[in-house]
């Protein structure tokens, strides 16, 4: 498979079989350096987490919390490569997240997600965005985490829906379909909260997408974000 970079790219060639195709890396727009000195900024717990070069930031949350978004940002600035569970696993299928849900249901597609989970056990260190339910997956989380670091994008259903609005974002979203996708939100949400609270950092994702980012990026202690 072929993770995406932090710049948005043309839709990767994802192999059936797995094993990660890696095209020549450029440094990203936001160095190192940058991230280190938005640290002195970002609402980080005392002791920086440690993640190694090689283990994944995995980001969790609501569909609508911004996983996706969140992710190709933070990739540059820890100048990782991004990979979209479900982009990947559309790509592999020639199908939409919401006809594969509509064709063989959502235990198909919770089992298409954890193969591809395992397949990123023992790669390098990406920045990963799982669908809004694979964090209750059972077993999932144990794969990657740890060495992996597991980031809860909070964030309330009300904004979430809201920035997910009604066409085609909505539509992406087979669980959101019915008459009242807010309460159907709230309801994934009291199901996966604890899922989700398993999380080594959990942020406001109600925030803009930069301060989010900051705020993660002031979190990790990398070895790439070393003097």
């Amino acid at each position: 498979m072929t993770p995406r970079r932090p710049t948005p790219p043309p839709p990767p060639s994802v192999p059936q079989g797995g094993g990660e195709s890696r095209a020549p890396r450029k440094r990203a727009s936001r160095t190192a350096s940058g991230a280190r000195r938005t640290r002195a900024h970002a609402a980080a717990p005392r002791e920086p987490i440690t993640i190694a070069d090689d283990a994944h930031v995995v980001l969790v949350g609501l569909p609508g919390s911004g996983k996706t978004t969140v992710g190709l940002a933070l990739a540059d600035v820890l100048d990782r490569l991004f990979l979209d569970f479900d982009h990947v696993i559309e790509t592999r299928e020639g199908a939409t997240v919401a006809n594969i849900f509509a064709t063989h249901g959502e235990p198909r597609f919770r089992s298409m997600e954890l193969e591809l989970t395992r397949e990123m056990v023992g790669g390098p260190g990406l920045v990963l965005a799982p669908g809004g339910g694979w964090a209750a997956i059972p077993g999932a989380v144990e794969l990657l985490c740890p060495p992996g670091i597991m980031v809860y994008l909070k964030v309330r259903p009300e904004t979430a829906i809201a920035r997910l609005g009604r066409g085609k974002e909505r539509g992406a979203r087979p669980l959101l379909a019915g008459p009242d996708p807010l309460g159907t939100l709230r309801s994934l949400l009291a199901e996966r909260e604890l899922a989700y609270r398993r999380a080594d950092l959990v942020v406001d994702a109600e925030l803009v997408v930069d301060e989010v980012v900051t705020r993660i990026a002031g979190a990790l202690a990398a070895p790439s974000l070393e003097g």
